[in-house]
């Protein structure tokens, strides 16, 4: 059952992040592509919480 959780958030990530990343092709090991992804996840976060911001600013 582990295995196929790892496989799907795999799957769910490299479509996610990869399948839209200019230099996915600089990713050559897992290791890699996880610490890309963190990174991602952190700037959507950011751009989520400006976003956010801004929404609120504009609406409230």
């Amino acid at each position: 059952m582990k295995n196929a959780n790892f496989t799907d958030e795999m799957t769910q990530n490299y479509m996610r992040f990869c399948y839209i990343c200019d230099d996915a092709s600089k990713c050559t090991t897992e290791e890699q592509c996880r610490a890309c992804w963190a990174s991602m996840t952190l700037e959507e976060e950011h751009e989520t919480c400006e976003t956010t911001k801004y929404m609120k600013l504009q609406y409230a």
